[in-house]
């Protein structure tokens, strides 16, 4: 998902989406974090470019 402002990218990237089938969670091109890190604190999701250009990236099997 693209195209994302800081708040909207730091509420999905620190949701709790379970495990069942999830890889990691890639935010902003960063190194996936791992189902057993999450969810993210919101304060550390990476979350961080200006205006509606951040990106998550959900990865399953």
């Amino acid at each position: 998902m693209a195209g994302l402002g800081t708040e909207a990218c730091g509420s999905l990237a620190s949701s709790d989406w379970g495990t069942e089938g999830l890889v990691g969670i890639k935010v902003n091109g960063n190194n996936p974090v791992a189902p057993s890190r999450l969810p993210i604190n919101f304060g550390n999701t990476g979350c961080t470019n200006e205006g509606k250009t951040n990106k998550i990236t959900w990865v399953y099997y």
